[in-house]
Order: C-alpha cells, then sequence, then structure tokens
C-alpha cells in the first residue's frame, strides 16, 4: 500500500467520527441507535482529555438525509434525547443522499475546522439495505440527478479516512469482514480494508485497557488475523447475536482517532505508523 498523509491531530487539526444512521420505516426495530448511543460514552471519556482534538457528527437519513449533530466529541448529548425524525416523504431510502451528504460533512470539517488537509476521520455507516432504486426515477418516469450515479462516487475518500459499514438487513448473507464485496451501484462497497497496524493497536489497547470479558474485540470478533487485510463491514448475524457487536465495532472504527488524543505512544494506524503523529 502506497503511504498516505496523515495531519497531526489537534486543537487545528481534529479528527471526525461521523455516524450515518438509516432511521427508516424498516430500521426501527433494529436498535441501530441504541447501539451507537451505548459506544459514545466511553468515546467521550477518551476524548475529555484532549478537548477540542475530536469531534462527532452524526447524519440521519431514509428518504431524505440531514444533519443532526456536529460538536466537539466531549460535548457531545445524549442522543436519546434528539429526535430523529426528519421530513420523510414515504418509505424509500436514498442512501446515495446519505453518501454525498456524509461527504459533505467531511469536506466542511477540513475546510472550516483544519489547518491541514489530512486529518483522520471515521465514517460509519449503520443501514439494512440499499438505496431504493425508484429514488432515482420521478413520478413521471423521468431519470433525476441520481439516476446516473453510483454511492461508491461519494466513497473516494483518501486514505486518512477509515469507512466502515454495519449491514442489518436480515437477507444480508454477507460474512464479516469479507475479502471482497460485489459492485452495486446501489450498495455500500467502497469501504476500508483493514491494516494490520489497527487491528493490532485497537486488540492491545484492550489489553491495557480492558473491557468486561463478553464485549472485548477478541470475544466478539476473535481472533486478530481474522481482521487482517478485511473490508470493515460486520453483518446483521453477528449483530443479533451479541448487541456489544456493534459498540465493538465502533470502537474498532474509531481508534484511530479517540485513542490517538490520549495516548500518543498507542495510535491505531491505517496504512502506516502514526507514532509522534498527535500533540
Amino acid at each position: 500500500m502506497s503511504e498516505a498523509k496523515y495531519d497531526r491531530v489537534s486543537e487545528k487539526n481534529p479528527a471526525l467520527v461521523l455516524f450515518v444512521i438509516d432511521v427508516s420505516e424498516s430500521m426501527r426495530d433494529s436498535k441501530a441507535l441504541d447501539h451507537v448511543i451505548a459506544a459514545i460514552e466511553p468515546l467521550k471519556n477518551m476524548a475529555a482529555s484532549k478537548p477540542g482534538q475530536i469531534r462527532l457528527a452524526v447524519i440521519a437519513f431514509d428518504t431524505s438525509a440531514e444533519l443532526i449533530l456536529d460538536v466537539p466529541l466531549e460535548e457531545a448529548p445524549d442522543l436519546s434525547k434528539i429526535s430523529m425524525d426528519i421530513s420523510s416523504i414515504d418509505s424509500r431510502t436514498n442512501l446515495k443522499k446519505a453518501a454525498e451528504l456524509a461527504k459533505q460533512v467531511y469536506n466542511r470539517h477540513v475546510d472550516r475546522q483544519c489547518n491541514g488537509k489530512f486529518p483522520l476521520a471515521s465514517i460509519l455507516f449503520f443501514t439494512d439495505g440499499g438505496h431504493s432504486y425508484d429514488v432515482d426515477i420521478d413520478w413521471q418516469g423521468v431519470k433525476n440527478r441520481w439516476f446516473d450515479v453510483n454511492i461508491d462516487d461519494f466513497l473516494d475518500y483518501p486514505g486518512n479516512v477509515i469507512c466502515g459499514v454495519i449491514d442489518y438487513s436480515p437477507l444480508s448473507g454477507s460474512s464479516d469482514f469479507p475479502d471482497s464485496l460485489d459492485f452495486s451501484r446501489n450498495k455500500i462497497s467502497k469501504i476500508t480494508r483493514l491494516s494490520r497496524e489497527l487491528v493490532d493497536k485497537a486488540y492491545s489497547r484492550e489489553t491495557s485497557h480492558p473491557t468486561l470479558p463478553s464485549k472485548g474485540l477478541e470475544s466478539i470478533f476473535g481472533p486478530r488475523e481474522l481482521l487482517y487485510d478485511k473490508l470493515f463491514s460486520v453483518g446483521v448475524r453477528s449483530v443479533e447475536k451479541s448487541p456489544a457487536t456493534t459498540s465493538a465495532f465502533v470502537r474498532l472504527g474509531t481508534y484511530s482517532s479517540t485513542q490517538s488524543a490520549s495516548n500518543k505512544d498507542s495510535l491505531p494506524s491505517v496504512d502506516l505508523n502514526f507514532d509522534n503523529e498527535f500533540d
């Protein structure tokens, strides 16, 4: 892999943790939001020692997509008290619009919050399916602007961004951390391939900062070697098997941001060594 540029995480170049949450009707029984809420508190605790160095953003989407939160992580409010009801037109899902908004939020973060151009970022999607194909055609049968674009067109992030997805679809046949994903213009397939460095340092952190035995990365995902060079995707079967799976997935995907602000001697990496990259 070629080396990518990474800016030192600081108040002038804060990291970004962005959750993109499907709140459509089919997701209401998935408990995805509950899983995200449970994962945020420990992230806040890690961010508290370095205020202003990590921002948390949350996008809710169904047919519409809205940015409902964008704050320093240590100041994040209780998401259970924030309305996730957005202005839905119908029951369809516009995943392309959500991915487009996520790219806009990332670009705005770079332009408004950062002095550099390559801040560390983790962008995690929580959804039970793909884009509704009929969103691309209006009621008169005319193709609209979504018709000629793929979801992956909005996921062409530089190497400083970790992008992952939890697939809550009960019909999903995908395995956890697959070797490959079939391309589809209406599904997410351009996601991060986990480096050995990121996995090793995430697992190592839990050795020095242990979680409950049943909620650790190894207890949920197995030996670290199984994750090396795999795509950052987890399916609904694991989520249903253990409610702690989503929290573990979030921790793995955000250690490159949150852990770095707490301990510069133990820095998860995507493709290269991040030692001495953080204030």
